[in-house]
């Protein structure tokens, strides 16, 4: 050890094999006189090894170096890696409706609708108190766009682009685009859906936009919903005769058989009327034109049917029943 500039220096030998240089040193740790010599040494001391491997997608041969990284290779190149991603469609048959069908992973079932009707549901078989939201009402329940601004946020976040390609006809959900093309629920779903909304208009569950106006009966002391003028006349009709004791809109669902069979629909006749003199009507608003088609038809026979077991009298007003109550001059017209 020695002096050097007033403060004390070591005099040391760099240890790079070929350089062999003495050099003054401050730090006693210090082992090569410049970083050059620090690197060539260490390149020269971890050195290492080629590893040749061959490519399990094209069958190249290619050369990595002898470390972790080089020894988890396993392609020559990412197109190889890619390639080998790539996984040929396997023919599968659904477990639930049992149609075949073509998937490149493990599905078990041809749809999302396959995957989650009947058993495979995870609501399957609750109804009643056990389902739980039984007894919860529908937040939108008797809301409007008007009314709430999240019903009226509803579609807003959809672009501008994306509306105008839908009105110019670049995009489109009608035939094989719609995502339901092909697919059609089963006669137990049908029936179930019809069910299902024959209860909801019953019960007046539906929201406003499903009504064509409320109109206040005095005789009833309550809101009746009518979905048509004619309706909304009969209401004013029933309410200002005084032959009419009380009557109901829309209250009885009455199972039907259409035409094909497939399976059971539900029909809701517009009014049940009670008269004074103790005679019950059930009544059916329906244009002259459509009465003898084949549904309706076949909604009128279950009407006669229930009517007949009830003692009730089933008729169809049609238009020309209607202008003879429009006619007929109380405060609503006069």
């Amino acid at each position: 050890m020695r002096k050097y500039r007033g403060r004390k220096v070591l005099t040391k030998t760099c240890e790079y094999t070929g350089c062999d240089k003495e050099f003054l040193s401050k730090v006693r740790s210090q082992r090569f006189c410049s970083k050059t010599c620090f690197h060539k040494q260490k390149s020269e001391t971890y050195k290492m090894s080629n590893i040749e491997k061959d490519c399990p997608q094209c069958g190249a041969g290619f050369t990595v170096k002898d470390n972790q990284t080089g020894r988890n290779k396993v392609y020559c190149s990412k197109e190889c890696h890619n390639d080998s991603m790539v996984v040929s469609p396997a023919e599968m048959v659904c477990h639930n409706c049992g149609s075949v069908f073509y998937s490149k992973r493990s599905n078990v079932f041809c749809s999302k609708s396959c995957a989650n009707s009947g058993k495979n549901n995870s609501m399957y078989g609750m109804s009643g108190e056990s389902h739980p939201t039984y007894g919860m009402t529908p937040w939108s329940k008797g809301q409007t766009k008007k009314t709430n601004e999240k019903l009226a946020a509803l579609g807003e976040n959809v672009s501008k682009t994306l509306r105008q390609k839908f009105a110019n006809g670049e995009m489109s959900n009608a035939g094989e685009s719609n995502p339901m093309y092909g697919k059609n629920h089963t006669a137990e779903t049908k029936e179930r859906i019809s069910t299902t909304r024959s209860e909801r208009i019953i019960n007046g569950d539906y929201a406003s936009w499903f009504n064509k106006g409320v109109v206040h009966s005095k005789k009833m002391n309550k809101e009746m919903v009518f979905r048509s003028s004619w309706e909304e006349a009969c209401i004013n009709h029933f309410d200002n005769n005084d032959s009419v004791a009380a009557f109901e809109v829309e209250p009885v669902r009455i199972l039907y058989e259409a035409e094909h069979g497939e399976y059971l629909r539900n029909y809701i006749p517009d009014f049940i009327v009670e008269y004074v003199d103790g005679k019950r009507l059930m009544i059916e608003i329906k244009p002259e034109y459509f009465v003898d088609a084949k549904i309706n038809q076949a909604k009128f026979k279950a009407a006669r049917e229930y009517c007949d077991k009830h003692n009730i009298t089933f008729e169809v007003w049609t238009e020309t029943k209607i202008n003879d109550i429009k006619a007929i001059p109380h405060p609503i017209y006069s």
